[in-house]
């Protein structure tokens, strides 16, 4: 996570993409960065340049919260 707010904070833009298990993620990551067998790419951060810049949403949701229970919807 550090990354991530370490980019932003320079003005650049970036997402943490799963790879691993999607066989063919996990294969072009692995011919794009040349790795051996016994490597086995599990994600990527991938930084750069925003094109855009929108506004952040707002996701709060005091329902969403419990204190010294679980709260799923699913209870």
């Amino acid at each position: 996570m550090t990354i991530l707010l370490a980019a932003n904070a320079l003005g650049l833009g970036a997402v943490w993409t799963g790879v691993y298990p999607m066989d063919d993620r996990v294969s072009a990551v692995s011919k794009a960065m040349k790795l051996p067998e016994t490597i086995l790419p599990l994600c990527t951060i991938v930084i750069g340049h925003p094109a855009e810049k929108p506004q952040p949403k707002d996701k709060w949701k005091p329902e969403n919260v419990s204190y010294n229970e679980f709260g799923g919807k699913d209870q």
